[in-house]
């Protein structure tokens, strides 16, 4: 759990096998579904493991996502 819009509450982050990665928002009351919104509807995939930090040093979070594949790139 991280504050991903900076409102002081604490949001969700999910992955899993097969299963895009998904960005739920805490309202205070309940945790909305905000992926599209965040531009992940089309992440499927086999994600194992999810980082998340300010690498690049603009205040604002960033993700590393890891995913298996036994394919090659």
């Amino acid at each position: 759990m991280l504050d991903i819009n900076k409102d002081n509450k604490l949001d969700l982050i999910h992955n899993g096998e097969w299963e895009p990665i998904s960005i739920l928002i805490n309202t205070g009351s309940k945790f909305e579904d905000r992926t599209k919104e965040y531009g992940l509807t089309n992440t499927l995939g086999w994600w194992n493991k999810l980082e998340a930090g300010d690498l690049d040093n603009d205040e604002s979070l960033d993700l590393i996502a890891e995913t298996r594949s036994k394919f090659k790139v």
